[in-house]
């Protein structure tokens, strides 16, 4: 009887430390499988922020040439205006500025 206890605790025992393994070995998998999600979700995350560096990059772009072309617009408009001054015109506004700058 007691070779029998002692076969079924040993059986037990047995069964205890492959249940164990099979544990560890599902543990494993399970890191692994959150090592990978993990990592695939970290790259799709940084893909959607060089996606939205981009594209902001690209806006600003956009909005700093826009800006230029109006600069240029008003400068050329402006040159126009000047070209078209007669010569006693344009002088007396120089004169005038000039005042303003080098008082007599």
């Amino acid at each position: 009887m007691d070779t029998n206890v002692l076969s079924e605790v040993v059986a037990v025992e047995r069964e205890i430390q492959r249940c164990i393994e099979i544990e560890r070995v599902k543990s494993r998998e399970w890191i692994e499988k959150i090592k990978e999600e993990s990592q695939e979700e970290l790259l799709r995350e940084q893909e959607k922020i060089h996606e939205t560096l981009r594209n902001a990059s690209d806006e600003a772009r956009k909005e700093a040439e826009s800006k230029a072309a109006l600069v240029v617009k008003d400068a050329l408009a402006k040159a126009e205006v000047i070209q078209k001054l007669k010569d006693e015109d344009l002088t007396r506004i120089i004169e005038k500025r000039l005042t303003k700058i080098l008082p007599e």
